[in-house]
């Protein structure tokens, strides 16, 4: 177990073991109206943190892994994701929840900020010579001067321009007899930007040119002049420095104390010199602080068609509010962060206790103590507003999932690149067919399991041979969706023989990431005549977790050998009731 795990379970445990000593112990001596007698004749049940499983009379060590087994409470409910808890042992706990919507915030759109336009990244471009030579004359010769594109800039004269010329016209008298030679001398000229009309009247005219102009390849304004009359150019060399500002950034400070009112796409009005004012969105927030100023830069783009901001200009710019409804926000005290994910504890009120179930949400930006929910989240749901670091423990306790293993399937999907997309109907629209294909894969899934919980090697080879040949035997035609099968039969099929080529420690890591694909094939696109149980052992993969799929319900856990037979928890089932 990582020392990441010890420390949340020794935390954990100190609140959480107190709430359930003197809830099972009848609280405190005053009598609140309710009756406890139904709760104080249970027999006391002791079970495994890690293990749910392991039920005991008494208190003790896990067989499994060792731990102290702790009190459990009878009738918690079957599902994982979700705690009952007993009025009485909530008011311990301190346990408050608030109402989704109850206290929407918008932010003060008076707060103006102020900032500084600037040139957009990747606008800046080298105006190079297309031809060497030496520079007779420049027509801009001065930083900030406005170009348009095809623009005169400057007059060379060229040696190798003259030299190229006269192969032209001497290649013109034999075009009928040389016409690739012509062809090509024609086509060295206008790759140095010469166009076909001047390159016609040299021929025209016979008469070789010794001054060419150098013509603009885009609009801009000259933030830099490289070269001066006199100087020799070679080809390529950069000649002016210009600046497109077709796209503008504004660059807005923002004091370390309001940063947390500002977040990625967010839209802002900001004011144009000419009093009109444009609507855009937060792009970038700067990591750092500026150590001067105590300032953080936040970006914004605008389009600048006109030209209205020049690098340089100050502007200022106020947060919009959107639409006539108000985000939503929550309390920062009742998101679980994991990582890149959150979660909040929806309550359910019943008739002794209250039900916490998990919810993952998105959230947005964070606002004096709030977070905003993007997603996962309705106005009016209750939620656990204080005290969800306790309910999430006493779910850990009880032998529920805690935050360490909600996430567990998602992120081993992730990991791998195979959250693929399930079309909701997609069962109906299998036929027979495939569904007993499937049946079939299944009943060769449950063998190679069981030959990797007695780490029969042969057995296991032998296995991953008939279930490869199983697979792509499933008539895709059969499928309901013939191009998301073929994906996905190709990195089952993949996977397979990848587990052919390694040791038995190899084949188990990959059986990590197959596993949870292989369930979603019999749960999406259906069983015909079998049930399956989708298994979880949170110990497993370096305590990451691991998922297997098996026939029965019973545990035999294929990621520990005889070590940790019954190691896990059956998470969900599909197929045949």
């Amino acid at each position: 177990m990582n020392n990441q795990r010890k420390f949340y379970l020794t935390l954990a445990a100190i609140p959480v073991a107190f709430i359930l000593g003197l809830w099972l112990s009848g609280g405190d001596d005053h009598d609140h109206g309710h009756d406890h007698s139904a709760s104080s004749s249970e027999a006391t049940i002791y079970t495994c943190s890690m293990h749910p499983q392991i039920e005991e009379d008494g208190p003790g060590k896990c067989p499994l892994c060792a731990m102290d087994l702790t009190p459990k409470k009878s009738g918690g409910g079957s599902n994982p994701s979700q705690l009952f808890l007993q009025t009485n042992m909530v008011k311990l706990s301190d346990i408050s929840t608030i109402l989704v919507g109850e206290e929407d915030t918008e932010l003060d759109n008076a707060r103006t900020f102020r900032g500084r336009a600037a040139e957009a990244e990747g606008s800046r471009m080298r105006q190079t010579a297309h031809f060497s030579g030496r520079i007779e004359e420049v027509f801009i010769d001065y930083d900030g001067a406005m170009v348009k594109k095809g623009q005169a800039l400057a007059t060379l004269y060229s040696p190798d321009l003259i030299d190229a010329q006269q192969e032209l016209l001497q290649a013109a008298r034999f075009k009928e007899e040389e016409p690739q030679l012509y062809r090509a001398i024609r086509s060295k000229l206008r790759q140095r930007k010469i166009s076909e009309d001047l390159l016609d009247e040299i021929e025209r005219e016979g008469k070789v040119r010794e001054v060419f102009t150098l013509k603009a390849d885009q609009a801009g304004y000259v933030s830099e002049v490289l070269l001066r009359p006199g100087d020799y150019v070679e080809q390529g060399a950069p000649f002016f420095q210009l600046a497109e500002l077709s796209k503008i950034w504004v660059w807005l400070d923002v004091y370390e104390s309001e940063i947390d009112q500002i977040q990625m796409g967010m839209p802002f009005e900001v004011k144009l010199p000419d009093g009109s004012e444009v609507t855009t969105k937060v792009s970038y927030i700067a990591p750092r602080i500026n150590d001067d100023r105590r300032v953080i830069p936040v970006r914004l783009e605008i389009a600048n068609p006109n030209m209205l901001l020049r690098p340089g200009m100050y502007v200022t710019a106020s947060p919009k509010k959107v639409g006539e409804q108000s985000r939503l926000f929550i309390p920062s005290s009742a998101v679980l962060w994991t990582g890149k994910r959150s979660m909040v504890f929806e309550v359910h009120r019943e008739e002794n206790g209250f039900s916490y179930e998990r919810k993952e949400i998105e959230i947005g930006g964070r606002q004096r103590g709030k977070v905003e929910v993007l997603s996962g989240l309705e106005r009016g749901t209750e939620i656990v507003r204080n005290g969800t670091f306790v309910v999430d423990a006493a779910s850990e306790l009880d032998g529920k999932s805690s935050m360490m293993t909600f996430f567990s399937e998602k992120r081993l999907k992730e990991a791998s690149g195979r959250n693929f997309e399930y079309p909701e109907g997609l069962k109906d629209k299998v036929g027979s067919n495939f569904k007993r294909g499937l049946d079939a894969v299944l009943d060769v899934a449950d063998e190679m399991y069981e030959a990797f919980v007695v780490e029969d090697i042969d057995a296991i080879e032998k296995e991953l041979k008939n279930m490869q040949q199983k697979i792509a035997a499933l008539p895709q035609s059969d499928a309901g969706e013939a191009s998301l099968w073929s994906e996905i039969k190709e990195v089952l099929l993949a996977d397979i023989d990848k587990m052919l080529s390694q040791d038995l420690e190899g084949q188990r890591q990959t059986l990590v990431v197959f596993s949870p694909l292989l369930y979603d094939v019999m749960k999406y696109f259906g069983l015909q005549e079998q049930k399956v149980y989708y298994q979880f052992c949170p110990m497993a993969n370096q305590d990451q977790g691991a998922y297997w799929v098996s026939k029965e319900e019973g545990i035999r856990n294929p990621y520990y050998g005889d070590m940790m037979l019954t190691c896990g928890y059956t998470e969900e089932t599909s197929g045949k009731e």
